[in-house]
């Protein structure tokens, strides 16, 4: 084995590398652990900004959506629940109207046919 291969055998089992005290010292950061593997690094920092960015987009949006969605059912609590209650109390009196007309249309065919019968006669 020559001494090139012996110190990187050395270096990877006991954790030191030949790193500069900058590139030793970003380490410690997770941009230094990004710095570490150069483009790719630089590819996935990207990656992580768009997809934070998109994330908090989303996040606007649904939160947008959410208040769109209070808004209507606030109106719809507001101006159409009052609306068919008066609907209902309407339906109320027009059931009971055609009620009165129901009896009075039986009362006028029992006066009919008793005239007819009394006709006969």
């Amino acid at each position: 084995m020559t001494p090139a291969h012996t110190a990187a055998l050395t270096a990877a089992t006991t954790g030191t590398t030949g790193t500069t005290p900058a590139l030793a010292a970003a380490q410690d950061s997770v941009v230094g652990v990004f710095l570490q593997f150069g483009v790719l690094g630089c590819l996935v920092l990207v990656g992580l900004y768009f997809f934070n960015r998109a994330w908090k987009d989303q996040q606007t949006r649904a939160e947008k959506a959410e208040q769109a969605l209070a808004e209507v059912n606030r109106d719809t609590r507001d101006k159409v629940v009052p609306v068919l209650a008066t609907v209902l109390a309407v339906l109320k009196d027009a059931e009971s109207a055609l009620a009165t007309v129901a009896t009075v249309l039986k009362d006028a065919e029992r006066a009919m046919a008793d005239q007819q019968r009394r006709d006969r006669r």
